[in-house]
């Protein structure tokens, strides 16, 4: 149980980093393509996974539903390239901003 714990907030640091990488970024360099995107597209999909995972998910019992079903959805955007209807703002936000606190909430209680 120990090393699934190490593993899981490990993870989250990974996740964190890329967060804060993008934050360390340009906005108006965070377009579809560009290296800060693909960090933040890989830190949603790989928090996803961190929530759906057998061996992890009791993750997402540390988090509400609205949190859950956001990552969620942001990974679903990210991992089918985007929608025509996506708000890069809403997505800069939600990285930069909501899901560095989310991490580092999660990271304070471990």
């Amino acid at each position: 149980m120990q090393h699934d714990d190490r593993n899981v907030r490990d993870e989250l640091e990974r996740v964190l980093r890329r967060l804060d990488a993008v934050a360390a970024s340009a906005r108006n360099e965070f377009v579809d393509g560009s290296s800060s995107y693909d960090a933040a597209s890989m830190a949603v999909i790989r928090m996803a996974a961190l929530l759906e995972d057998s061996a992890t998910s009791k993750l997402a019992d540390r988090l509400t539903e609205d949190e859950v079903r956001g990552i969620r959805t942001m990974r679903n955007i990210a991992a089918h390239g985007g929608y025509v209807g996506m708000d890069d703002d809403v997505l800069w936000r939600a990285v930069t901003v909501q899901l560095p606190q989310l991490v580092r909430g999660l990271l304070a209680d471990e």
